[in-house]
């Protein structure tokens, strides 16, 4: 769970700012974070 929060504080501060420029980033965000879980 620790290694959890702290690729997700640093993947949502690059989520936001990637997503104003373009939406399909947040589907590979939200599949990384994916495997980061498997």
């Amino acid at each position: 769970m620790n290694d959890l929060t702290g690729i997700k504080t640093p993947q949502k501060r690059k989520e936001k700012e990637e997503k104003s420029q373009s939406k399909p980033v947040q589907e590979t965000g939200r599949q990384l974070c994916l495997f980061s879980v498997s």
